[in-house]
Formats: C-alpha cells, structure tokens, sequence
C-alpha cells in the first residue's frame, strides 16, 4: 500500500515558529490539524523592541532614595 502524501513540511513548521518569535508572540504552541493546517497558539504578545526615546524613562526610585 502507497504512502499518503503529507500535508505539511518541516519547513512549514520552521517558518512558522520563526515568524511567531518574530512577532513577538512568547511561548508559542504549535498544533497541526490532520488535514494539515498549520495553527499558532499563544499565551500574550511580547513586544519585538521599545523605541528608543532620547530621553530615558525616569526611574520610580530615584526620588525614594534622594
């Protein structure tokens, strides 16, 4: 008996993940459905990078301990 023909690659699967992290998407869970579809799962949303600002944020402690 032949061999079903996948539904998806590993190479999905890379591409995938890689744009989740990419997203910022932390943790995510991956699930692949028996017909092949390829669904991310995620808990929150990290952000990717702040913006850098030309000042800095002020610090909460500088005034506790001045």
């Amino acid at each position: 008996m032949a061999r079903t023909k996948t539904r998806f690659k590993a190479s999905d699967v890379t591409r995938a993940l890689k744009g989740a992290q990419a997203a910022g998407i932390a943790f995510p869970r991956l699930e692949i459905d028996p017909d092949g579809r390829i669904v991310l799962v995620t808990e929150k949303i990290v952000p990717v990078a702040v913006a850098a600002t030309d000042e800095p944020a002020p610090n909460p402690w500088d005034e506790a301990l001045s």
